[in-house]
């Protein structure tokens, strides 16, 4: 780090520990409740957490232990600038300014904010990448290593053949064991659709009461809103079953929507799978940023073939 993150840094402390007004954009997905409205924004330098509440907490409240909504700084994977989020697309409010947007996303949620100015979302937007970095022990960048937010690099034909692979494995489907945010662990199947682009996640939920229950549960996850796939139990989920022991064999899918917090039958397996899905996702990406330069020449009037002349050896 040069001195002038250094300064970056501790001028982000200043400001967020004594709070920001902004304006929160929030949807569950599950409910499609939305939500917009005026937040405090703050950092609580004890804990090392970005809170965001209508009110900071009281002393007595801090003193019996609550902890307000919020994120970790070491569980955010990407800071997003732009309105390229759940919260954002699903809301029925739009941005005043789609320049005025970030995303903070990590496993525990995503908070989707507007600043007032530009300015102001890119003067934050520096620091709070600076923010996270700074926390993260050697362990925890390891861990973030699989991250799908950064330029994509040229990718080599072994890798296409990786990525190729990992297709045939999802359309079939592959094993797992899911640790959800309610405490609960369950058998899973992790599948691909290729005509929605997206993971699909399709478990059993089991219900107990006056008459036993079941039903099948799908959750998807858009393979373009990827953020990151996280090895390990560095994971809200893991948190909730209070499953540490299966870190060799844990690993997270996380994007602006939901986290897939996911357990294999070894080190082995969690290693090749994770490595064969970040390519396979990444090749998807340089496939998609293909098109979309292809239909910007197009556009241009500078167009040359269609892109599967230039790039069809990228597509899986």
């Amino acid at each position: 780090m040069n001195d002038n993150d250094a300064i970056k840094i501790r001028e982000a402390f200043s400001i967020l520990t004594q709070g920001i007004e902004i304006s929160q954009y929030d949807v569950d997905i599950h409910t499609n409740k939305q939500f917009v409205g005026s937040r405090i924004l703050w950092l609580d330098s004890d804990m090392y957490r970005i809170c965001i509440a209508t009110t900071r907490p009281t002393v007595a409240e801090r003193l019996a232990g609550k902890i307000p909504p919020g994120l970790y700084l070491r569980d955010i994977c990407e800071v997003r600038p732009g309105p390229d989020s759940v919260n954002f697309r699903r809301n029925h409010k739009h941005p005043t300014d789609p320049d005025h947007c970030l995303s903070l996303i990590g496993t525990e949620k995503t908070f989707s904010i507007e600043f007032p100015s530009k300015f102001s979302r890119d003067w934050f937007h520096k620091r709070f990448i600076l923010l996270v970095d700074d926390v993260l022990s050697p362990e925890e960048r390891s861990a973030k290593r699989f991250r799908l937010w950064a330029q994509v690099a040229e990718i080599t034909q072994e890798e296409i053949g990786q990525a190729t692979s990992m297709l045939a494995l999802l359309q079939r489907g592959v094993c797992v064991i899911q640790h959800c945010h309610s405490g609960e662990c369950r058998d899973a199947v992790l599948t691909y659709s290729r005509e929605e682009k997206k993971l699909i996640l399709t478990s059993t939920s089991v219900g107990t009461g006056l008459f036993n229950w079941t039903k099948q549960v799908h959750e998807k996850i858009d393979i373009d809103d990827i953020s990151e796939i996280r090895v390990g139990c560095h994971s809200y989920g893991f948190v909730r079953t209070n499953n540490f022991e299966i870190d060799d064999q844990a690993l997270s899918i996380i994007s602006s929507s939901w986290v897939f917090d996911l357990e294999l039958i070894d080190k082995a397996s969690r290693d090749m799978f994770v490595q064969r899905l970040h390519r396979f996702l990444l090749i998807n990406r340089k496939v998609s940023q293909s098109e979309a330069d292809y239909l910007h020449r197009q556009d241009a009037g500078d167009a040359d073939g269609a892109p599967g002349d230039d790039h069809g050896k990228l597509t899986v």
